[in-house]
C-alpha cells in the first residue's frame, strides 16, 4: 500500500497509482530544489560583507537564485492544481535556463565546475524519462543544452582565457555526449512508456479486483450478519472463525466470546449417531442438506434442526459454513395435527355407518312400498296416498343419498381444511416471531406471511362454501344457478379425491350460464358424476368437463379415460341399486337419483363409454 499523499498533491487522491508517483516525485524534487536555492541565498547572503555583496556578480547570482526559487514556487502551485506534466517541464526548463544565466554572469568562479555542471544538466534532460510520455522531450532538452554552451563558449571564452581549438573541442566531446545521452533516453523513454502504460493498465485491473473482492467480502458479510436463521464458519476442528446475529441469540453469547471455541464449550451438543452421520457425510460430498439431526442444549432441552453445510477453502485454509433451522415446535404442532385428525377420521368413520345403515333402512322401505303399490294398483284413493308416500319417500332417499356421499366425503374434506389449517398455523407462527424480533416498524416485510394466512382462509371458505351449497335442503325449482360456479363448488368438494390422481381439464363456454333449477340438486348431479368418474380411474387420469349452449338447449359433456363399461349394461346403469362396483363401494342410488333429478329439470342424460378407453356422459337441459 502506498503511502498518504502530501496535502499539497491532495488533487491526485482519485488518480491512478502512476500518476499519484509521478506528482510525488515532482513534489519532493522541487521541495530539494527549493531547499537548496535557500540554503544557497543564505550561504550568499552570510558569506560575503556588505560591500562584496553589491558587487555586480554577487548580485547578479543571487538575484538568479531568487528568481530561481520564486519559478520553483510557481511549479508546485501548478502541481497542486493537477498539472504534474506541465509543472515538471518548467522544473527542468527553469533550472537549466537560471544555470546558465548564472554561469554567463557569474565570471570566471564557475569555469572550474564546468564539467560537473554540464554532468547535472545532462542528468536534468533525463527527467522526461519519468515524467513525459513523449520520448523526443529528452532530445530537446539535450539540443536545449547544446545550444546554450555553443553561447557559453562564443560569448564568454575571451572572458576565461580560452583557447579557440580547445573550445571548439569542448564543444563537440559534450555536444556528442548530449547527442549519446539523447538518443539512450529516447530509447528509454520508449521501453518505459510501454512497461507504465502496461503496468498502469495492470494496476487499474488490479484496483478493480480489489474493489470487487472488498465489496464481495462486504455484502457477504452484511448478508452473514442479517439473515434470521443461525449461521457460523468453523475450521476443520469444528472451533468457530464467525457467527452471525442469529447463532448468538441461540446460545445466548456474545460474538467476541464465540471465537476459537466450540459450540461444545457452550454445552450444545448433536446426538451422537447424527453427528457421525454429519460428519460421514461432510468428508464424502463435501456438503451437508436438509440434514434433519437432534441437538441437546446446556438446560438438557432436545432440539429438532434442519442442517445445512458446505465445505468452504478460505485462505489456502478448508473451513466450513453451515446453517441450521429450529423446527422443534414444527413437530410439536404435526404431532397435535395427526392427534386431531385420527380422531377426526374416528367420529367420520362413526357418522358413515350411521348414515349407511339409515340408506338400509331406507331401501327396505323404498321395496316395502313398490310391493304394496302392487297390491292396491286398483284402489286409486290408496294408490294416490302410495305414490305421495313414494314420493315423499324418494325425496328423503335423494337426501339421504347426499348424506351419505358427504360421509363419504367428510374424511377428504377434514384433510383438505387441514392443509389450509397449516398454512394459517405456520404463517401465524412466523409472524408472531418475526414481530417480536423486529417489532411493528417491519410489517411491510410480512406480506407472504399474510397471503400465506389469506390463501389458507380463502381455501377454508370455499370448501364450506361448496358442502353447504350440496347439504342445503330446498324444494325451488327456480332459483338462479350459475353453472359454472355449481361445477367449480364440486370439484372443491372432491379435491382430496382428485389431488395426485386426476387431472381436471374446464372447456367451459366464453359466457357464465344461469339457468333455473335448483342449486341443491345440481350439485348433487355433478358430484354423483364426476364422483363416479374419479373412481373409474385405477391411478392417473384426466377428466374433461365442456360446456356449451347449442340453440335452445344446454349441453355438458363430463368424460374421462378410466376403465369404461361394457356396452351391455349401459342400458341399466341408471336403474335403481344396480352398480357395477365391487360391494360396499357404492349403494347404486347414485346414478338413480341423478336421472330423476335431471328428468325433474326436464333435462335427458346419455352414456357412451369403451372398455380401457373411458366414458363420456352428456347432460342436456332446456336453456332460453
Amino acid at each position: 500500500m502506498s503511502k498518504e499523499l502530501p496535502k499539497l498533491l491532495r488533487t491526485y487522491k482519485d488518480s491512478g497509482f502512476v500518476i499519484q508517483e509521478k506528482s510525488r516525485l515532482i513534489y519532493y524534487l522541487c521541495v530539494i530544489a527549493l531547499t537548496a536555492v535557500f540554503l544557497l541565498l543564505a550561504f550568499q547572503l552570510f558569506s560575503h560583507p556588505l560591500s562584496e555583496f553589491l558587487y555586480r556578480s554577487t548580485l547578479t547570482i543571487s538575484g538568479s537564485l531568487l528568481i530561481l526559487f520564486v519559478l520553483l514556487l510557481v511549479c508546485l502551485f501548478l502541481l497542486s492544481k493537477g498539472h504534474y506534466i506541465l509543472s515538471s517541464h518548467l522544473l527542468a526548463i527553469f533550472v537549466m535556463l537560471i544555470t546558465w544565466l548564472i554561469m554567463m554572469l557569474g565570471g570566471d568562479k564557475f569555469l572550474a565546475q564546468l564539467n560537473y555542471i554540464i554532468i547535472g544538466l545532462m542528468i536534468l534532460s533525463m527527467l522526461p524519462l519519468i515524467m513525459a510520455k513523449h520520448r523526443y522531450s529528452v532530445a530537446l532538452y539535450s539540443v536545449f543544452n547544446i545550444f546554450m554552451l555553443f553561447i557559453f563558449l562564443t560569448y564568454s571564452a575571451d572572458n576565461y582565457d580560452l583557447v579557440q581549438s580547445s573550445k571548439w573541442n569542448y564543444l563537440i566531446s559534450v555536444s556528442v555526449a548530449f547527442v549519446l545521452v539523447a538518443l539512450l533516453g529516447m530509447g528509454i523513454c520508449f521501453i518505459n512508456k510501454k512497461a507504465f502504460e502496461k503496468a498502469e493498465s495492470d494496476l487499474v485491473g488490479i484496483k478493480k479486483v480489489g474493489d470487487d473482492i472488498k465489496q464481495s467480502n462486504e455484502l457477504f458479510k452484511t448478508l452473514f450478519e442479517s439473515m434470521p436463521i443461525s449461521m457460523s464458519l468453523a475450521d476443520m476442528n469444528a472451533k468457530l472463525i464467525m457467527v452471525n446475529k442469529a447463532f448468538c441469540k441461540d446460545l445466548g453469547i456474545k460474538p467476541e466470546d464465540a471465537v476459537g471455541k466450540t459450540t461444545a464449550d457452550f454445552g450444545v451438543t448433536m446426538t451422537p449417531e447424527h453427528e457421525q452421520k454429519f460428519v460421514e457425510k461432510l468428508k464424502k460430498d463435501g456438503f451437508v442438506d436438509n440434514l434433519e439431526v437432534s441437538v441437546v442444549d446446556k438446560d438438557g432441552a432436545r432440539h429438532d434442526l434442519y442442517f445445512y453445510a458446505t465445505v468452504l477453502t478460505i485462505n489456502n485454509q478448508k473451513a466450513v459454513l453451515s446453517s441450521n433451522i429450529d423446527v422443534t415446535e414444527k413437530r410439536q404442532l404435526e404431532f397435535k395435527l395427526k392427534e386431531y385428525n385420527t380422531k377426526l377420521e374416528e367420529l367420520v368413520k362413526e357418522r358413515t355407518e350411521d348414515l349407511e345403515a339409515s340408506n338400509e333402512e331406507l331401501r327396505a322401505t323404498n321395496e316395502e312400498i313398490i310391493e304394496k303399490s302392487k297390491i292396491i294398483g286398483s284402489k286409486n284413493h290408496e294408490l294416490s296416498e302410495a305414490l305421495e308416500l313414494l314420493k315423499t319417500t324418494q325425496q328423503k332417499l335423494i337426501q339421504t343419498e347426499k348424506m351419505a356421499s358427504l360421509g363419504l366425503l367428510t374424511a377428504g374434506v377434514a384433510h383438505e381444511v387441514n392443509n389450509p389449517l397449516n398454512y394459517i398455523m405456520g404463517a401465524y407462527s412466523a409472524l408472531e416471531n418475526y414481530f417480536q424480533e423486529h417489532g411493528s416498524n417491519e410489517a411491510a416485510k410480512t406480506d407472504i406471511l399474510l397471503n400465506s394466512i389469506a390463501v389458507g382462509i380463502e381455501r377454508i371458505s370455499n370448501i364450506i362454501k361448496g358442502l353447504n351449497q350440496f347439504s342445503r335442503q330446498n324444494d325451488s325449482m327456480d332459483e338462479a344457478c350459475d353453472l359454472h360456479a355449481i361445477i367449480d363448488n364440486c370439484i372443491v368438494i372432491l379435491h382430496n379425491k382428485l389431488k395426485h390422481k386426476v387431472n381436471i381439464v374446464k372447456k367451459y363456454f366464453n359466457e357464465p350460464i344461469i339457468l333455473k333449477c335448483n342449486i341443491s340438486q345440481f350439485h348433487q348431479v355433478f358430484v354423483n358424476i364426476i364422483m363416479n368418474a374419479i373412481q373409474a380411474i385405477p391411478d392417473k387420469g384426466t377428466i374433461e368437463i365442456f360446456t356449451n349452449i347449442e340453440g335452445e338447449r344446454l349441453i355438458v359433456e363430463i368424460s374421462d379415460d378410466g376403465v369404461g363399461i361394457e356396452e351391455n349394461l349401459l342400458a341399466n346403469i341408471a336403474d335403481p341399486f344396480f352398480t357395477t362396483k365391487a360391494p360396499g363401494a357404492g349403494t347404486g342410488l347414485g346414478l338413480s337419483i341423478t336421472q330423476t333429478i335431471i328428468n325433474d329439470h326436464n333435462g335427458e342424460m346419455k352414456f357412451e363409454s369403451k372398455i380401457n378407453k373411458g366414458t363420456k356422459v352428456t347432460l342436456s337441459f332446456p336453456y332460453k
